[in-house]
């Protein structure tokens, strides 16, 4: 989910800074795979410009920050490739995040090293990230990494940040790492086990987005966002008990980040009455990976399809209303045709209104990777059966006619191939993306200035009916006051 690949691109610079120990660098940052890696980007931004640094879009840029993800094998080749192209342009590089964090050296990285072109970081603590301004301030090259042991690194969840890449929403992680070994999986290696932050700070962090005029919607984040407080033989519960009273005296809404299945198996009564919450959106993306028990068994998840269903269908029962995204992996090490079908039919069953179809791939250091692996052709095949079955039961029909309060979270490109003017994104009560349509006519700027007068813009709040529906958003037009 939220996985993000494009350089930010726009220009900001504090007129107060911290410092100006980097008062001369501009600076862009591209960030890469999920939500808990955009909350540590706009932490580093931010430090970066309470040092008297300049973001700027790309190619205005001296440096270039690449804040990658290991959860794939495309994934981690984009941030190599992302680190070399910019190198062979002239850029200075920060490789950070999960790739150099959870691997070895690699080769063409070790090249850009030695050439003195490339800082290497991994996933930074608030200590690390400060020795980084440093040697970036001074062009100290470094002959090995800068990456601290996941198990080791820390962060200060409680710090606001003063730049947020998503404009309207304070992404703040609950935890870092996970509890789970899985066969297939990197996470523990780029970020440890399980450690859950503070009530007190997090509590802080709250409060400072919630007084925030800009800030609209509060992304809860982690490896495994629901699993907070099981390394302290507590529960989620405790930490949304200390929180959400503060949330609900606003109007402000939070969404909860992906979370497996196992951390809530055994808390469903606590997790139907923190989503019907008037404050959080109607959404959770629960990864099933597969609908065969054999297979979770291959990949070491801590639960059987049996339980993941029983858990869905009692979700669904509670809340009608309800989106539950899912991620499902085709093509694993001893996936039978059987085991497939059994995929298939979970993707027929449970109807979910989102799903992530990823094709195996093995991953250095894990012990998937040693076991034998299926022919590229059947996974390639079983990929598209299970991408296909998925979208044949999406049902976005059902919300056409339905009015809802939706929050514009983005401006879109006006395409002039279109006759409908779709120039704004929203997002639902339970999260699916909406376009809404304006009646405005003219060029980009002219249609946003006159939406601006009327207050519709980045931020508000508005009521839209929806009018039509597509496999990927809803299509939705102002409530006039009358109506």
């Amino acid at each position: 989910m939220d996985d993000i690949e494009d350089p930010i691109n726009q220009v900001v610079k504090l007129e107060h800074p911290v410092s100006i120990e980097l008062e001369n660098l501009k600076f862009n940052m591209i960030t890469m795979g999920c939500a808990h890696n955009q909350a540590d980007s706009d932490q580093i931004v931010s430090k970066f410009l309470k040092s008297g640094a300049t973001l700027v879009p790309y190619d205005q840029a001296d440096l270039i920050y690449i804040n990658s993800c290991t959860v794939k094998t495309p994934s981690q080749e984009k941030a190599i490739y992302q680190s070399t192209h910019a190198a062979e342009n002239g850029k200075l590089v920060v490789l950070g995040g999960c790739v150099p964090q959870s691997m070895r050296l690699e080769a063409r990285v070790a090249k850009l090293l030695a050439e003195q072109k490339l800082f290497i970081v991994g996933v930074l603590d608030d200590a690390q990230l400060q020795v980084l301004l440093s040697l970036i301030k001074n062009r100290t090259f470094q002959s090995a990494p800068l990456v601290t042991p996941a198990f080791k690194t820390r962060h200060d969840p409680s710090e606001f940040p003063v730049f947020h890449s998503t404009k309207i929403a304070d992404v703040i992680p609950l935890s870092q790492g996970c509890l789970g070994s899985c066969t297939y999986c990197k996470t523990v290696q780029s970020r440890g086990r399980l450690v859950s932050y503070p009530i007190e700070q997090l509590k802080s962090r709250f409060e400072q987005a919630l007084s925030n005029a800009t800030i609209q919607e509060l992304w809860l984040t982690g490896e495994d966002t629901l699993a907070w407080g099981l390394d302290q033989n507590s529960g989620f519960s405790e930490l949304f008990d200390a929180v959400m009273p503060l949330v609900e005296q606003t109007s402000k809404m939070v969404r909860v980040g992906m979370t497996d299945p196992e951390s809530v198996i055994n808390q469903q009564e606590q997790l139907i009455k923190l989503l019907k919450h008037k404050n959080i959106y109607k959404f959770l993306h629960l990864p099933v990976q597969s609908g065969s028990t054999n297979v979770l068994k291959q990949m070491k998840r801590r639960y059987t399809y049996e339980e993941f269903e029983g858990l869905i269908k009692n979700l669904m029962k509670q809340i009608p209303e309800l989106v539950i995204a899912t991620d499902v992996i085709v093509g694993f090490p001893g996936e039978t045709e059987e085991d497939h079908q059994l995929t298939i039919k979970c993707l027929k069953d449970l109807k979910f209104q989102i799903v992530n179809v990823t094709q195996f791939y093995p991953r250095e250091n894990t012990i998937a990777a040693k076991m034998e692996q299926i022919d590229p052709q059947i996974k390639k095949r079983r990929s598209l059966e299970a991408a296909t079955e998925a979208v044949a039961n999406f049902n976005r029909q059902q919300y056409i006619g339905q009015k809802m309060d939706v929050i514009v979270s983005e401006v879109l490109e006006l395409k002039p191939e279109m006759a409908e003017q779709r120039i704004f994104g929203a997002k639902s009560y339970n999260y699916l993306s909406v376009l809404i349509q304006v009646k405005e006519k003219g060029t980009h700027e002219e249609i946003l200035k006159q939406c601006e007068a009327r207050n519709l813009k980045i931020g508000a709040r508005v009521q839209v009916k929806i009018i039509a529906a597509t496999r990927v958003c809803l299509v939705g037009v102002e409530v006039e006051q009358n109506e």
